[in-house]
């Protein structure tokens, strides 16, 4: 869980490796206001110029947020494209080994949540076929609410 936190926070604050310090700010601000914001929410207080500080904190990490943006797609990406500068990705466009790697993953990944759902169903259908209890129950259900008219 911390490792998934880390990894969250990294790709939060970092850009190709090296920390941004518009990220940073973006989310000091964010994490200022949440703060002050569950203290007064805790504590039961009110603060007459809360609102002032909560567009300023959250309005400006906002603001930040979209002129990073901008700044990364002038400066630091090929233009027309979704690579960096130094060309470690033309274009934004993976290897074709990349690209199947991906599939390989996703197609492992699908085939195992089948396994365990086709488990889970067979799981399902021996317990309603062992409780006769329930199959009358259900019978008497469709009975009731599906008669052929």
């Amino acid at each position: 869980m911390l490792k998934n936190i880390k990894n969250l926070l990294c790709d939060l604050l970092y850009e190709n490796g090296n920390l941004s310090i518009t990220k940073f700010i973006a989310f000091y601000g964010y994490f200022i206001f949440t703060v002050i914001t569950i203290y007064l929410i805790v504590t039961d207080q009110t603060w007459a110029n809360y609102s002032e500080a909560a567009a300023y904190l959250a309005g400006s990490s906002t603001a930040l947020i979209a002129g990073n943006k901008f700044v990364d797609s002038r400066y630091n990406t090929v233009q027309g494209g979704y690579g960096t500068v130094d060309g470690s990705r033309t274009n934004g466009k993976a290897s074709l080994q990349d690209n199947i790697n991906t599939v390989n993953t996703l197609l492992t990944k699908i085939d195992k949540q089948y396994t365990d759902i086709t488990k889970d169903a067979e799981k399902l259908n021996d317990a309603l076929t062992n409780a006769p209890d329930i199959n009358n129950k259900t019978q008497s259900f469709k009975d009731k609410f599906f008669k052929k008219k």
